[in-house]
This record gives C-alpha cells, sequence and structure tokens, in this order.
C-alpha cells in the first residue's frame, strides 16, 4: 500500500462553518477508473457536514448523486443546514471541481432517542470465517486504484465476470490502515468498495459507474474502534437496459448490522 491512509484524508477536510465551505483531497491512489471512489468522495463530504450539526448527531441516512467524474486533487464542498430540529438535522453538501458540481450529499443526522419501538436487525449470513480464506491481491492496473488501501476474501456467491447467472455474492473487507473514531465514515468506504452485483453476469472486464447512491447508518458506538474483518451481502433486484438496481447490507466486526444500501447503477457492457 502506497500513498495517503483513509485517516489521514479525513484529517485532512478542512472546514469553514462560518461561511459553509470545506475543502478536501481526493489523491490518484484512491482513483476508480476517471473518477475518484465514490465512498471516499461521500466520507469527507459527511466529514464536512458533521461540523454544521450539533455534536450529539451522528449520520442516520445518506442520500448520494454522482454527478460527475471527480479528478486525482482538491475538491471545494459547499455546506448548507437545510434545518435543524429538535433531534434531526438536514444538510446539504456538494462538492465542486472546476467550477462544476460533481457530486451532492444529502445527509439526516439524528441524537439518540427514547423509543418503545424495538426490532432487531438481521443477523449476519453464515459464511466461512476470514481466517479460512485467501485475500484477494491487488493487481495494480486491473483492479481500480482505491484497492490497495482496503483488504478482500471472497466468501459467497460468483465473482464479476464471471459470466454467472446469480448476481450476488458474499465477502469479508476492511481497511488496510485502522481509522479509529471514524467509524460512520468507514462504513460509506467499506458499503461502497465492493464491485456491483450485476458485473458477475458479464463475461469480460467493462466499466460500471453508481447514479445514485442510498445508504442508512446503523452502527453502534461500541463498534467505530473496530478494525476487523466487516461482511458484505451484495444483491441485484433487477437489471436491463444498461442499469442495475441493487443493495446491500454491511455487518461490523462484531456482527452487528452497520449499514443498509441501494444504488441504481450503470454497466457499459
Amino acid at each position: 500500500m502506497s500513498g495517503h491512509t483513509f485517516a489521514e484524508l479525513m484529517e485532512q477536510v478542512v472546514v469553514d462553518a462560518d461561511h459553509g465551505r470545506a475543502v478536501a483531497l481526493v489523491p490518484a491512489d484512491w482513483g476508480q477508473g476517471r473518477s475518484a471512489f465514490g465512498g471516499l468522495v461521500a466520507a469527507a463530504a459527511l466529514q464536512a457536514m458533521r461540523r454544521l450539526a450539533p455534536a450529539d448527531r451522528r449520520p442516520r441516512s445518506l442520500l448520494v448523486a454522482f454527478v460527475g467524474p471527480v479528478a486525482p486533487g482538491s475538491v471545494e464542498i459547499e455546506l448548507a443546514a437545510l434545518r435543524h430540529g429538535g433531534s434531526v438535522s438536514h444538510l446539504e453538501a456538494r462538492v465542486i471541481q472546476g467550477g462544476e458540481v460533481c457530486c451532492v450529499v444529502l445527509g439526516a443526522l439524528g441524537a439518540d432517542r427514547r423509543s418503545a419501538v424495538a426490532v432487531s436487525a438481521p443477523p449476519r449470513p453464515a459464511a466461512r470465517p476470514p481466517d479460512e480464506l485467501p485475500e484477494l491481491p491487488y493487481v495494480p492496473g486491473v483492479f481500480p486504484a482505491f484497492t490497495q488501501h482496503l483488504a478482500f476474501k471472497w466468501a459467497a456467491g460468483p465473482m464479476p465476470y464471471s459470466g454467472a447467472a446469480q448476481a450476488s455474492f458474499g465477502g469479508w473487507c476492511r481497511l488496510r490502515a485502522p481509522a479509529p473514531g471514524l467509524a460512520d465514515e468507514q462504513t460509506l468506504v467499506l458499503v461502497d468498495a465492493w464491485p456491483p452485483p450485476v458485473t458477475t453476469q458479464l463475461s469480460a472486464a467493462a466499466p460500471a459507474s453508481s447514479v445514485t447512491w442510498s445508504v442508512e447508518v446503523l452502527q453502534t458506538r461500541e463498534d467505530e474502534d473496530e478494525d476487523g474483518w466487516w461482511y458484505l451481502q451484495a444483491e441485484t433486484d433487477s437489471a436491463g437496459a444498461g442499469y442495475g438496481n441493487t443493495r446491500a447490507a454491511l455487518w461490523a466486526p462484531s456482527g452487528a448490522l452497520a449499514a443498509l444500501s441501494r444504488q441504481v447503477v450503470v454497466v457499459y457492457s
């Protein structure tokens, strides 16, 4: 692994809360094709939005629109607090580069509340433990640059570009360099780091990119400093006409459900 760690990049998000602006770095070693890795861009936007919300509020959901590619280098982030309610803050972050909007993030950050409603989240799927599985190698020029900063272990389902009928898979992942205190931002990176499950039906490599992304963060504070293996299960609900509708769930190292994700992806096959 070379370049910038995830924790270093989050530390370099500089926020001017009084003027609703921030600056972040998206280096080439966190690239994905012709753009920066979307999970990193969203995490930087979340870091900036946090500075506009009360300290007791943490992300509950984010809606992300990937408007255009983000080139390696610095980006500006325009911030707006749309409303601070009694327990929930709604914020907006616009990631701008070269005077153009590249990504828009709407975030709902909420404080914990007392409630009589309690529904247990689905348990982590049964899978071979990570210590029994080989780690996927990072091959420069074959895998996206950002994947050098993560470790992956395939656990279930076909691999991408294997021409399979099944369009789903599961596996273990983690950051190579620990990022203590960044559990929510780490969640965004890990749930977005995998290829779209629709790619398992392709017989040859082809670009694919997210159009929109919705992620709900469920992770508890007890997990925030864990740097063990996280488990992801990805499914395809529908695909056709060059687009796919996918969903994923991410479980923290403790086994607690950390995030639910939905994406519309375009496949250039």
